[in-house]
């Protein structure tokens, strides 16, 4: 009866060990420094997909009537974040 409880046990540690190293390894995602942009409220309208490159600002002007409606409607790439001005 023991090494069956020894070996219940062992099969319980073994997937929690396991379990730990994954979380602990660093992944890699793709980051795609784009943005989505559209004219119209909830991604509607006339819309352009924007790369861009990290560090630079961009100035999307010619992009959009700024002196209409202006970007209603934004989202960066996948994995990614961004700061917008107005």
């Amino acid at each position: 009866m023991i090494p069956r409880l020894g070996l219940s046990l062992l099969s319980l540690a073994l997937p929690a060990v396991a379990t730990q190293m994954s979380v602990n390894d660093p992944v890699e995602l793709p980051v795609d420094p784009s943005l989505y942009l559209c004219d119209g409220v909830a991604f509607e309208g006339s819309c352009v997909y924007f790369p861009i490159t990290y560090g630079e600002c961009n100035t999307i002007e010619d992009k959009f009537d700024m002196k209409k409606d202006g970007i209603r409607s934004a989202v960066s790439g996948p994995n990614n974040f961004c700061t917008m001005f107005t």
